[in-house]
């Protein structure tokens, strides 16, 4: 068979001379990849293998190569590639010459650590392989020389990580010479600013690595290259065009510092000025992240930036030590800064009265410093503050305000979670993100001002916030998570902003029982499970043209809507999207009716099948408030008496039973466990629910740690959030397949737990899901899963196999939160994934 190969996917090599032809494939010399295949589909599936591990997708890869290996076992290219893929090794244009060598991508890990790369058995019996083929060429010294190769890299890796410190890494294009230009000589305009650079930092205490300086005439500068990128804690990208910014040794650089996840630590300097349009330069993959770009009128802001956090204050005025009760003065007494030198200290007052001082020159709130004080009123930070960490003021239940720094630039997750007597917040604009759970449960937070310039506002980050009733989203937001305002049952009015670029995501707005019109941005591409679920006085609803899918249960439950705009560009109605919306009556499509038809409409969507759709039509603004119907009937309380009706299989009591040995009647009846219900009561040992229960909210629950066993009955639809959180004595349980949605944390902290198989209607399992489970051992995926949080198998230590209802390409399909799921995304100690099980 004859394979014509132009360019080696390994390495890059397109010197027809650096390939040995045989007569069914080629060989490269450069890096060794012997291309010979049996069939088109083992051509096809290695090659794809290969393109991965370019772009160092070592997971990906070696997925791919293992099922070129499910069929043809003896395949000594995905062998081959398979090990590289396993190992992190790519092969990369020498810095100083043009020959290719293995570069080892994770000298930090150490699991390889003694062990050699030619012991591995896939490696022997590469080497069997060819010994009984009797394969001409010697080909097997061959693949020994690139093993040695491997091995002496990831030893002289190991070493330099042991010698190395950097701060910012510099990527920079040194040589004027290019692809097509390559007798050009000389140094780039860039090469003289990245020094200037790093004269710079270095006269400001910042520890640079500038290769051409930093290495000078060492010959080991791959090795030292790459050990310092692995180490460095920002890199700063400069480039005065595309073509400098994708060459081949930059883009290796930036791609690699990308695979490792560090896109909020990454600065670009375009060597333009202010009008001369940036962000034009970026290579597609950069321009996606919308990154800060510098330039050279804001050279002197890029270095402020690259030396913070990173030239510490004296250690004492660095970050407050933890707390976890009424703390001690964190400062030596002194005469306070006043306001007259710009650095005025800060204070906390206490329930008592007293007060404590927080002097200027504190940089960082430490994660759970204060988490917990019960006695904290009222916080006033110094403006030298620069981040809160992680909860670091969770469960202050009694403070009142807080004032935040006007150039402070991160809060942590959950930093305010259960502050529950916060009335008020500003957050400013240099806070860029706000992270997840910042003000989780704040209940009585009714004031958020958030200023133009932030950008994201991830998962729950204004969950259950019951008394906030209005709120302004700036238009520099392009991100929203999940979950944002779910449980802000008061909330009436929402300002969207205009630049969103991504979905309206899942249970954004869920359970906002009082808002009643909202306009959805322009440019956001789909609305995602449960956004507006329970949103029952929302009577109209836009939605943008470029919206191109509704979720499942997207507007479940919102009986006032009495007509709805969609445009032509939906493809995709999922199932239940509009399930109980009784009021439906009228459609405005400005598409033809043939369009229409095309729409894919999943079941449980009466309504909108029904309702009278208006073709090439939008719908009139409503001319006056619609009166809304008659209040529905609040949920059955767990007490409520029994219905009358005859004693069957189906409307039998259930029941709780309890360590010593009693029981409680749990009614028929009943329709909703309500949130809180059992949480943290540690005396239940079973609970059998009653066949009409629909809902188990969140942290019903939560906390039973003698809980061992519960039966679900096949009428519950919804879970909430943290619902079997730390059961930690719960060992086994069986979720009916009538469940359509699983919010986060469900099992977290359920260290008993062996084993779960997800119900066949889920689509998303949430963040944190089996956070903490390190008795799970496996775990069964429908193929309608589509999306996998962050954390969700965190710390699943036992975990071993995951049997997928589908196939290798429909997993490939499937969003995985890379965090915390190593387990199922991770390079080493991955779970099997088990696929087409039924």
């Amino acid at each position: 068979m004859a394979i014509k190969i132009t360019e080696c996917a390994c390495c890059g090599n397109r010197d027809s001379t650096r390939f040995i032809q045989k007569s069914d494939g080629y060989i490269c010399k450069t890096c060794g990849v012997w291309f010979r295949y049996e069939t088109e589909e083992e051509k096809a599936g290695c090659m794809d293998g290969r393109r991965r591990l370019r772009n160092y997708r070592f997971d990906d890869a070696r997925e791919t190569f293992m099922e070129v290996l499910d069929k043809y076992p003896d395949s000594i290219d995905a062998l081959w590639g398979s090990l590289l893929s396993r190992y992190g090794i790519v092969f990369v244009k020498g810095f100083f010459d043009d020959t290719a060598e293995p570069i080892y991508c994770f000298p930090e890990y150490d699991e390889y650590g003694g062990r050699r790369f030619r012991d591995e058995r896939a490696y022997k019996k590469i080497l069997a392989l060819l010994e009984e083929k009797n394969e001409d060429l010697r080909l097997s010294d061959f693949y020994e020389s690139k093993a040695k190769e491997i091995d002496r890299a990831i030893t002289k890796y190991s070493e330099c990580k042991k010698s190395t410190d950097v701060d910012v890494f510099i990527c920079v294009k040194i040589s004027a010479a290019t692809s097509e230009n390559p007798q050009v000589s000389g140094r780039t305009a860039d090469y003289e600013y990245a020094l200037k650079v790093y004269n710079d930092l270095k006269n400001r205490g910042v520890n640079a690595f500038f290769s051409f300086v930093t290495l000078k005439n060492n010959v080991e500068s791959d090795d030292l290259i790459w050990v310092n990128l692995v180490k460095s804690k920002k890199m700063l990208i400069i480039g005065s065009s595309e073509e400098y910014l994708d060459s081949v040794w930059v883009k290796s650089e930036w791609k690699r510092w990308l695979y490792l996840g560090r896109e909020k630590d990454l600065y670009i300097c375009s060597m333009k000025h202010d009008n001369e349009y940036p962000k034009a330069i970026l290579p597609r993959e950069l321009a996606a992240l919308h990154p800060q770009v510098y330039t050279l009128d804001t050279y002197e802001k890029m270095i402020d930036e690259l030396c913070e956090d990173i030239v510490e204050a004296p250690a004492s005025e660095v970050i407050l030590p933890s707390h976890t009760s009424t703390p001690e003065p964190t400062a030596t007494a002194r005469k306070p800064v006043t306001a007259d030198t710009g650095k005025q200290d800060g204070k906390i007052t206490f329930t008592d009265g007293h007060e404590e001082v927080l002097q200027y020159g504190v940089r960082e709130i430490g994660v759970d410093t204060y988490r917990n004080n019960k006695d904290i009123v009222s916080v006033i930070l110094p403006e030298s503050v620069k981040k809160i960490h992680v909860s670091a003021f969770a469960g202050c239940a009694s403070l009142e305000s807080i004032t935040l720094p006007k150039n402070i630039k991160h809060i942590g997750s959950w930093a305010f979670k259960d502050c529950e007597s916060l009335e008020s917040i500003t957050i400013p604009s240099s806070a860029k993100n706000i992270n997840q759970g910042t003000f989780f449960a704040c209940e009585s937070l009714g004031s958020i001002t958030l200023e133009n310039g932030i950008e994201t506002i991830d998962n729950q980050a204004f969950y259950g916030c019951a008394s906030l009733k209005e709120i302004t989203v700036p238009d520099s937001v392009t991100l929203m998570g999940s979950g944002v305002f779910t449980g802000c049952t008061m909330l009436e009015g929402v300002t969207m902003p205009k630049n969103i670029t991504s979905t309206i995501g899942n249970a954004l707005f869920d359970k906002c029982k009082k808002l009643k019109k909202i306009t959805l941005p322009e440019g956001a591409t789909a609305i995602d499970n449960w956004a507006f679920q329970d949103c029952t006085n929302i009577t109209e609803i836009n939605i943008p043209e470029t919206v191109t899918s509704i979720g499942t249960g997207a507007f479940w439950n919102c009986s006032q809507i009495k007509s709805i705009n969609i445009p032509k560009s939906v493809a995709s109605i999922a199932e239940k999207a509009f399930a109980g919306c009784t009021g439906l009556r009228d459609v405005y499509y400005n598409g033809t009716e043939a369009e229409w038809q095309k729409i894919t409409i999943g079941e449980g969507n009466p309504r909108l099948k029904e309702a009278k759709v208006h073709f090439a039509a939008k719908a009139e603004p409503l001319a006056a408030k619609a009166e809304p119907v008659a209040a529905k009937a609040e949920p059955v309380a767990a007490k409520a008496e029994p219905l009358a009706a005859p004693v069957t299989a189906d409307n039998r009591d259930g029941k709780i039973v309890y360590t010593d040995g009693h029981e409680e009647v749990l009614k028929w009846g009943i329709t909703e466990i309500k949130e809180n219900a059992y949480k943290n009561n540690e005396s239940i040992s079973e609970v059998i629910l009653p066949k009409s229960v629909t809902y188990i909210s969140w942290h019903a629950f939560d906390g039973c740690q003698s809980l061992t066993s519960i039966t679900i009955p096949s009428s519950v639809i919804y879970m909430g959030g943290w619902v079997f959180a730390n059961c930690k004595s719960l060992a086994s349980i069986t979720l009916p397949d009538s469940i359509t949605q699983i919010d986060n944390c469900t099992f977290c902290g359920c260290t008993s737990l062996g084993s779960v198989k997800i119900p066949s209607k889920i689509t998303f399992i949430g963040d944190s899901f089996f956070d903490g489970c390190t008795g799970l051992k496996s775990v069964e995926i429908p193929r309608s899963v589509t999306e996998i949080g962050a954390c969700a198998f965190r710390d699943c230590d036992s975990l071993k196999d995951i049997y997928y209802a589908g196939s290798v390409s429909d997993w490939k399909k499937m969003y995985i939160a890379k965090h915390g799921n190593e387990k199922l995304v991770g390079l080493f100690k991955r779970a099997k994934i088990h696929y087409n099980c039924k």
